[in-house]
């Protein structure tokens, strides 16, 4: 394989798996794992066409563009500034995902208090935000391989009975409209929009120095790597415990002390660099592209992830399906619509309002389900 195809690929991959992951047994546990496989190749495919999207409008438009100056461009100011609070709005959903997880990782070892695990989290994850180091960028490699290394280490567990994986919903199903329960929890798992630029930056490089590669085939790689790690992992976790709780880690029991401590160290790594990483980009976001000041930005990446916690807002479940299902939906739409406007010949726009329909119910959904 290219190098450079590699690198991008992998960059891609790196960004879309997180903490979306284990929220993933429990909805495909609710489905039934033949239609949650389904949904997995569905909305695999979904994002992997709006990666693309993406890529093509930055591609277009030149370096130095993001997502909040293309909707500058195609949009009103009106549909400029509601772009600018879906952003917000969806990073510290993000984060808050990231703080209500933590505990259930740390508990595996030390038998703490939710508040304080938080509170400890939250401190050691923001001070990476006002810093500036050389090594960041090795961050995303890292959490590639916690991920991975929570995967081995629930292969590991023993007691798989993979003939228990409930291939379909059982008959008392008692989730409301079940069949739209994974929209919001699969677009928060399968998110890599923020990869894209840098994926561009390395298609240019390659281009440059005669390695060229196709850039549609390092976003299919980049999404679907993510997306057959997540089966794999489904699988073992329901082999394990088919009804499985939807934070997945706490579902986990009578692991060995050994286990237990991977669990927990591989899980924590992965969510603190991935704290600190998402909220270094939303605080980059205020400053340069909003024009906030340096001291309001990070007062804002800081504070209002922890103050929706300490205020209540502590359902995994229901924090990732609205930064999922309302606010990432929202900014595929808003992707799609650019793409439109950017390329009004393209005989793909037919397809368009089918990704509009998945969008708008999966916001539709959500709001219902709030109501």
């Amino acid at each position: 394989m290219n190098r450079e195809l590699f690198s991008a690929s992998s960059l891609l991959a790196g960004t879309i798996l997180g903490a979306g992951i284990f929220s993933l047994p429990f909805v495909v546990g609710q489905l039934g794992f033949a239609l949650g496989l389904f949904y997995f190749l569905v909305f695999g495919a979904v994002y992997a066409v709006l990666h693309l999207m993406f890529a093509r409008l930055i591609m277009k438009e030149g370096p130095g563009h993001n997502f909040l100056h293309l909707t500058e461009k195609f949009f009103p100011r009106p549909f400029k500034i509601f772009a600018d609070l879906i952003i917000i709005g969806e990073t510290i959903f993000t984060l808050l995902v990231y703080l209500i997880l933590v505990p259930a990782f740390v508990r595996l070892v030390f038998p703490v208090s939710d508040l304080w695990i938080v509170l400890a989290f939250w401190v050691a994850g923001s001070a990476f935000i006002f810093v500036k180091l050389g090594w960041l960028g090795w961050t995303e490699f890292l959490d590639v391989l916690c991920v991975l290394a929570i995967i081995a280490a629930i292969l590991f567990l023993g007691g798989l009975h993979f003939e228990n994986i409930p291939l379909f919903a059982s008959a008392g199903q008692s989730v409301p409209f079940a069949w739209l329960l994974p929209l919001g929890p699969f677009f928060f798992a399968l998110y890599g929009r923020s990869a894209i630029t840098k994926m561009i930056e390395i298609h240019g490089k390659a281009v440059a120095a005669g390695r060229e590669f196709l850039l549609e085939k390092a976003v299919w790689w980049g999404t679907f790597v993510p997306v057959a790690l997540y089966i794999g992992f489904t699988a073992v976790v329901l082999a394990f415990n088919p009804n499985v709780g939807p934070d997945t880690i706490s579902s986990l029991s009578g692991l060995s002390p050994l286990l237990s401590a991977v669990l927990a160290l591989a899980g924590f790594i992965t969510l603190w660099t991935s704290y600190f990483m998402i909220g270094l980009n939303l605080k980059d976001i205020l400053v340069q592209d909003l024009r906030w000041s340096r001291v309001l930005s990070a007062c804002a990446v800081v504070i209002l992830p922890i103050a929706l916690y300490l205020i209540g807002l502590r359902n995994f479940l229901e924090a990732i399906g609205i930064a999922g299902g309302f606010f990432l939906a929202l900014e595929s739409i808003f992707i799609v619509a650019m793409w439109r406007k950017a390329f009004p010949e393209n005989r793909g726009r037919k397809f368009s309002p089918m990704l509009y329909l998945v969008f708008l119910a999966a916001i539709a959904y959500q709001i219902v389900n709030f109501l």
